[in-house]
Order: C-alpha cells, then structure tokens, then sequence
C-alpha cells in the first residue's frame, strides 16, 4: 500500500514538474524570455520530473523484486544531480536578478511561478529525502520483515503526509495556471478536454469541471472553426489537434475563436504533444493569448496608412524616405510620375542610381547635412527631367526611432521652377521699372530746381525792386534833411551868438522878455539845440546807412558777377535782422559773435549770395527762439556765431554756427529737398534750404554742408571758391 502511494504522489508530482516546464518552454521558445536563466529554470523543472519518474520505476522494480538493483544507485545519483542544478539555479538567481535590476520573468504570473517551483523544490527535497529513507528502510525490510511490519504504521503515517504535501502543491500550481488570463488546455485523442484553466472556462461563462470531457462541438464552437472550410480552403482546430497528436507543434498566430457572448477573438495558439512514461503522445497541450486588440491597432494601423499614403500619392510635392546610407526607402506618386520609376524600381536603390553624379552628390550631401544637424533644413535643389532641368524647393528631416537615434530622412520637395522664371521675370521688370522711376524721378527734380529757380529769380527780382524802390524813395527826403542840416546849424549857431550879444549888451531886458526868457527856459535851449542838430544829424546818416544797406543787399544794379567784400553782405544782412537779435517782452536775446578773417574779394553774385545768408541767418534765429520756447530755463546765452576763412589761395569758408535746437536726424537726409519743410503752414514755403543749395553749388560752384547735434545745435559751412570754376558740386 504504501508502495502504491509513493507511486502515486511520485507521478503526480513528476507530471506536474513537466506541465511547469512545458509551460515555461513554450515562451522560450517564441523567443520572449530566452535569457540563461530561464533555459537553467526549464532544465531544473525537467530534471525534477526525470527525478520523480525515475522513482516511480524504481518503485515498480521493488515491486517485483526482493533486493534493491542498480536503479537505486542511479536513481541516487539524478536526485544528487538534481538538487546541485537546484543548488546552482537558487544561486544564480539572486545573482542575476540583481543584475538586470527586475523581475526574472516577464509577467506577474511567473513570478507567482517562480515562488510556487521554489516551494515545491524544496518540498522536493524533503520528499526525496524521506523516500530514500524509506527506500533504505524497505532494504532493510526485505532483510528483516518483523522490523518493517513493526514500523509500517509509521511509513503509512509518513507517507499519507507526502501525500498531502503533494496534493498541496497541485493545488497551488492549479491556481497558478487559472491566475493567468490566457487559455490554457489539454486535449486527449478523441480531442475532448482533460484539463482546462479557469481562465478559458471563464471565456465560456463555464467551469473548468464542466467542460473536462467535451470537445469544440459540444462547447458551442461553430463547426466551420472547428472542422475548417474546405470550400475557402481554411482548416480548423481539430486538423491542428491531429497533427500535434501525430507529433508536430503547431503555432497559429492567427486562430480565430468565439467567447461565450459569440464575438470572434484572435489568438495567438500554440500546441505540443504530451507523451506519457512510455514516450507515447497522449494528449494535446495548447496555450492560447487573445491578441483581438493587437489586431485591431494592427487593422487601424493599416488604414492609416492607406490612407496617408493616399494623401502622400495626391500630393503636388514629390515626397521621399531614405534610410541614413541615402537608399530610398518609398516615395509617392508624384516622384513615380517625374521620373518615370516604379516603387519597386525606387526602393532600395541610391541617389547615384536614379540621379546625375553631380546632382546626386549634392542630394547626398544634404541628406547627411539633416542628419548630422539632427533638425530640418531647407534648400533650393535642382533636378534634370525630361522637358529640362527644374527647381525645387525641398524640406528634408530626420526621422527618430525610439532611443533618438536618426534612422531615415524624410524629404518633401515642391516644383517651383514656374516661380523662378516668373521671379527673374519679375526681377527684369523691376529693373525696367526702376529705371524708368530713375528717370521720372531726375526729371521731377529737373522740373523742381527749375520752378525754385523761377521762384528764386522772381523773388529776388521783386525784392530787389522793392528794396530798390524803398531805398529812393527814402534817399531823397533824407538827403534833402540832411543836406540842410548843414545850414540849418550855421544859421541857429548865429541867432545863437546874436542872442548872446544881445544879453551881453543888454542885460537888463524888459518885463515881457524876461517872463518869456523864464517860460520858454532859454538857457535849456541854448544848450540842448546844438545837441538837437547832431541827434537829428545822427539819425541822418543811421537812415543814410539803411539804405545804402538795402541797395547792396538787393544788388540791382549787379545782376552780373563781380568781385565782392563778403564781410559787407554779411554785416548788410545783421544789419536788415538787427530787430530780430534785440530782447522783448516776447523774444529772447540773441549775441551774434563775428571772427572775420582777412579775406581776398570773392567773385560771386552777391544778390544771391546776400539771399542764402539771410536764410541761413533766419533758420538759426528760429532755432534759437525754437530751443528757448520748450525749454527757456536751459539755455544760458542764445548765440550766433560767424566765422570766415581763407582755406587756400583757391577758397574760402564762411561758417554759420547757433546753440539752439538742432536739426532732428529723421529729417536731414531730405533738408535740402524743395518745398520740404518742419514749419507750420503760413511760416514756411522749403525753399529757403534749397535756393541756398543751389545757389552755392550750382551758380557759384562752391558746397554747401552741415554739422548738427539735436539739442545741442547746428553749424552751416559754405565754402565759395574766390574765381567761378564753371561746375557744380552735389550734394
């Protein structure tokens, strides 16, 4: 009886160490846990079996026997074996899990797994080590069958204990094998089911117990999974259970199947053979994963991508994928058509095989540019076709895998030969334009300098008649009162000295004259009427001086040009703005600082040159007034500063310097333009600049420039050759 158990607990515990290990073999051999660790654990597994089977035949070897045969020291020797690859394996284990840091095996199940084959192969060596003790006991037995009869109680007692122990452990292996969610099944010959996790009975809305000698038909499966389609040429699952049973393994990554609620899943199946102790096939071993949902993203997937190459085919652009040694990977539609090419005639091949050497080389060039960058460029790149060589504008950029690194490049490129041709065009025609606008623009200043002249000649013209005209008419009454106040004084310095002979000889006048010596205050008169004369005589000659002043300055009469004292138009033109430098109530006081030097007489029209100095005078005046009218506490002493030289024996300076507010430099680049000016409407017409420009450049041929800080004022430096050099200067 107890032989019987032995047996019994020996060959369940073996055939449950070859399902672990089976069950363990099949992921390594898909390839999804092959690392040394696993292929020990599927040795160890398998020895243990080998190990309970060995004493499974040695037990009925006993059976038939009186003394123990060679098995027992084989049987020995591969359960010393055994537990030294259990040894190693226990060692290695910690080792390696602390070196690949996580967990040995790929799911939570097998790490349950690993636990569980842990407990048993520890209960293993307890098991083995009480059967070889019983084993020398039964020896002994044979030899003194009163000692074995007086202790069989307590090999009963012991092994009704193994036999618990090893009930345990089916157990624990039989939740193990349900935890996991795939199908896990066995098949005998008449393909019903023997053995059948929980979850597999659970896809069914089943137990285990109720589907354990059923086979597909009578679980519900439609016959046409079962028994296959021979019309559509698909076979089932029963022509995969022959041929497991015949001794192949069968793996199907595509097995379609129903669950309880008759929605078809896809399951990734595998199927090996099951032999029994005399190396007959006796059942099938299938495992099953329900991959639905990977084929689903798969399908999305697909569609996606037929979709997004149809968009790509549809494309204007040419759009192309080269791995990183420039071998095209695709391309759509638009490169096929261009270039006269297959897919099949474009993957693979290089730019060198599609390509010119030259074009080719510098494809290659920029593809490796993208690379190395790691980020997209853009480049012009040109291409020969059929009708000629064209234009691209073309996008390229590296494509990353998972861990960053750069696996391809990914090139869009646009046709934009039409727009080259139409920009060069385009270009040409605004050459032509600018050209023309040159022109029209040289005319328009023609006509500007032109119409300033006119206006120049005629105001001066005016001008000069007004001024003219003025300065006779003034001349005459002035030379009339003075040329009388000549006499005028000899004949009140005799009624003078008449007077005086008369209070010298008659000192004792009469009443009457005495009362009107008194009113009038005669010795007052006598003394304040000669000072009277030389006052009156003084405003003479100041009027005299006016118009003198004014006839210069208008030069009417010197409308040709003549040789000139400079200084004179210049104290002319202070002289006519005198009421502009004196302070009022309204108006700041400005000093006007003159450093002449001694200069030759300038060949020039002095008319005009008398214009320009007064317009340049003006403009710093309203500089000055401008400066002190937004900040009247900021400037000390408003001044005008005027300088001359004699740079060489050729020409000379005159400089115009003030400290008011300086030109803005937004508006300098245009301050000589005609009719340009910063004043308000009514106080300014922007000619005065100009007419001084072209009065100094063009009819005397001399240059007109400034110098000017904003704030901190301007100076305006003309420099007038002495004799006319019959040309101009620009500005």
């Amino acid at each position: 009886m107890l032989n019987a158990l032995m047996m019994v607990s020996n060959a369940f515990i073996s055939l449950s160490y070859f399902i672990i290990a089976s069950l363990l073999l099949l992921p390594f051999l898909k390839g999804k846990q092959k690392t040394p660790l696993v292929l020990v654990t599927i040795l160890v597994f398998f020895s243990c079996a080998l190990g309970h089977g060995g004493h499974v035949l040695l037990l009925l070897e006993q059976g038939h026997q009186t003394r123990t045969s060679l098995l027992l020291p084989l049987q020995v020797g591969i359960d010393l074996s055994t537990a030294m690859i259990a040894g190693i394996y226990i060692a290695l284990r910690h080792s390696y899990a602390s070196l690949i840091n996580g967990p040995l095996l790929l799911t939570q199940t097998q790490d349950q797994l690993t636990e569980t084959l842990d407990v048993l192969a520890h209960m293993n060596e307890n098991l083995e080590s009480m059967v070889q003790t019983r084993t020398m006991a039964l020896s002994k037995a044979n030899e003194q069958l009163e000692y074995e009869i007086a202790k069989r109680k307590q090999a009963e007692t012991a092994s009704q204990q193994l036999l618990e122990q090893s009930e345990q452990q089916a157990q624990l292996l039989r939740t193990v094998i349900d935890s996991t969610p795939d199908w896990i099944f066995a098949k005998d010959h008449n393909f019903r089911y023997i053995f059948v996790n929980q979850g597999y009975a659970s896809a069914l809305n089943q137990t285990p117990e109720m589907m354990l000698g059923k086979d597909d038909l009578e679980l519900g499966f439609p016959e046409e999974l079962v028994l296959g389609n021979l019309e559509q040429g698909r076979e089932g699952f029963r022509a995969d259970d022959q041929r497991v049973l015949a001794g192949q393994i069968i793996h199907n990554p595509h097995d379609p199947a129903t669950d309880a609620n008759g929605s078809l899943h896809i399951f990734d199946t595998q199927k090996f053979p099951l032999f029994d102790a005399k190396g007959q096939i006796f059942a099938v071993l299938g495992f099953a994963r329900d991959i639905t949902r990977h084929k689903q993203a798969e399908k999305a997937l697909q569609e996606s991508e037929g979709r997004l190459q149809a968009i790509l085919d549809n494309s204007p652009a040419v759009i192309y994928l080269k791995d990183t040694e420039g071998r095209f990977l695709s391309a759509n539609r638009q490169f096929q058509t261009i270039f006269r090419l297959s897919q099949t005639e474009i993957v693979g091949k290089s730019n060198h095989d599609i390509f010119p050497p030259a074009l080719a080389a510098a494809f290659h060039a920029n593809d490796q540019s993208v690379l190395q960058a790691g980020a997209a460029i853009q480049w012009e790149e040109e291409a020969l076709q059929e009708d000629g060589l064209h234009t691209y504008l073309s996008l390229k950029f590296p494509l990353f895998d998972a861990d960053e690194n750069a696996y391809a490049v990914c090139g869009m490129s646009t046709d934009i030969t039409e727009r080259k041709q139409t920009e060069v065009a385009l270009q040409q025609s605004e050459a032509q334009l600018r050209e023309k606008a040159r022109q029209l623009e040289q005319t328009l200043l023609e006509l500007r300098r032109t119409q300033t002249q006119l206006v120049q000649t005629e105001k001066m013209s005016s001008l000069g008649q007004l001024v003219a005209g003025v300065a006779h008419e003034i001349n005459n009454p002035v030379n009339f009162i003075y040329g009388n106040l000549i006499p005028a004084g000899d004949y009140i310095q005799d009624l003078l000295q008449l007077l005086a002979l008369y209070q010298q000889h008659y000192p004792k006048p009469l009443p009457m004259i005495e009362a009107e010596i008194a009113a009038i205050d005669l010795n007052f008169i006598v003394a304040d009427l000669p000072k009277l004369l030389s006052s009156m005589k003084t405003g003479a000659e100041r009027i005299r001086q006016i118009v003198l002043t004014l006839r210069n300055f208008s030069r009417l009469d010197e409308a040709e040009r003549k040789t000139v004292n400079l200084h004179e138009g210049i104290d002319s033109t202070l002289l006519l703005l005198q009421h502009r430098f004196k302070a009022k109530p309204d108006q700041i006081k400005i000093t006007v600082l003159k450093d002449y030097a001694d200069l030759p007489l300038v060949e020039c029209y002095a008319g005009q040159l008398n214009q320009v100095l007064m317009n340049l005078l003006t403009n710093a005046i309203d500089a000055l007034e401008e400066k002190y009218a937004e900040e009247p506490t900021q400037i000390a002493l408003p001044t005008i500063h005027i300088q001359t030289e004699q740079l060489n024996s050729e020409w000379v300076r005159i400089q115009i310097a003030d400290n008011g507010a300086g030109i803005p430099e937004a508006i300098q680049p245009r301050l000589f333009d005609p009719f340009f000016t910063t004043k308000a409407i009514g106080q300014g017409t922007g000619l005065g600049l100009s007419i001084s420009y072209q009065i100094v450049t063009e009819t005397h041929g001399g240059k007109l420039q400034y110098q000017s800080t904003p704030q901190q004022g301007t100076t305006f430096v003309i420099d007038l050759p002495l004799r006319h050099l019959h040309k101009s200067h620009g500005k």
